[in-house]
Order: C-alpha cells, then structure tokens, then sequence
C-alpha cells in the first residue's frame, strides 16, 4: 500500500510492480535492509514506463533518457537503476532471455542460476573499474568454484557463456555507467 509519500514498506513496493515483468539483478539477498540503508536496485524491466509508473519513481535527473530514479519506502529514497531490453545494459537477447527465466524469491524475483553467475562476472568485468571489482570477488568465487581463477580465466569463463549463448558485449545507452573497454571483446 503506497502512502502519500511513498510506500510504507519494501513489502508493499514490491506487491505494487508484481504485475510488471521485471528482475532484480544482483544483491537481492537481505533487501528490505540494504533498500533502507541505502543501497540501490538495480531492475530489469520489459517496460520502463510501466515499471516507473507502478513503483511510483521519480527520476534522479532531468537527462534523457533517464535510468536512475528513487521512490520513497517510509523516509527513506530508496534508489533504482532501472534497465530494459535493447538498452544495451547486457546483449538485447541475453536481457530478454533474463525476464524469461526470472524466478520468485519471497515476494520479488530474481535472475535464474543460469543468468544470476554471469550477470555478475559480466557487471565486474564490463561495468566496473579494477579498482572497485572487489565486492563481487567472494560471491564470484563462491559460484564458480574451482572454475574461477585470474583476469584472464574469469574473462574466458564469460566469453564462452557469451559465445555458446549467441550474446555480445554491448555499449550501455546508459552514459553514466562506465565500461571497461580492455575487458571489451567484439563477438
């Protein structure tokens, strides 16, 4: 249930957007507690307006297109990225093929086993700087196991998801995210 100034809990949030295909992508773990302390989401939609509309964001700028935007849960702005299919996040069809196989969890859903490992090693490797790569090297390690290894193995173990898979690195629409052009590989 929305309050005048927003919703009163993450629960209530996440009821509101359940008739959206959407997808949170990465730390779902513990969200009503990372939402309130600040965290972003970052969601994967098939209809940005529509999700925006449910979820009652409002954009963080004035740029367009925007993909950055709050809404409020009691006091708190709770931050969203919000992406959609075609806007270059990931590959078009990779995106698409992420709505398709979301799975429930609690009352929200979430990337399926097969996207959720290397949507991440994809984030870390394409989205992020070396330098800030190190929050995702546990979780990383923990789900590839015996498999992850240095730069050069958790590129190849991307690639060859990539390839097997028909996806390609793409550019973000997004200006604001940053891409790790030496990382980068056409496909």
């Amino acid at each position: 249930m929305a309050m005048e100034n927003g919703w009163v809990s993450v629960d209530a949030l996440f009821e509101a957007v359940n008739t959206e295909e959407y997808v949170i992508l990465r730390n779902h773990q513990s969200i009503t507690k990372r939402c309130l302390e600040g965290e972003d989401l970052d969601i994967l939609c098939r209809d940005k307006d529509r999700f925006v509309n449910r979820s009652a964001a409002k954009p963080l700028s004035n740029i367009q297109p925007c993909y950055n935007y709050y809404t409020t849960v009691g006091s708190v702005r709770v931050l969203m990225d919000i992406r959609t299919i075609g806007d270059g996040y990931y590959d078009a069809q990779w995106e698409l093929n992420m709505l398709q196989r979301r799975v429930p969890c609690k009352n929200y859903y979430v990337l399926s086993d097969a996207d959720y490992p290397y949507s991440l090693l994809y984030h870390m490797l394409l989205h992020k700087r070396a330098s800030d790569t190190g929050k995702y090297e546990r979780e990383l390690k923990n789900l590839f196991g015996e498999a992850w290894g240095d730069l050069s193995v958790q590129k190849e173990l991307l690639y060859r998801f990539m390839q097997q898979n028909g996806y390609r690195c793409t550019v973000p629409s997004d200006t604001g995210v940053y891409l790790n052009r030496e990382n980068f590989l056409q496909m």
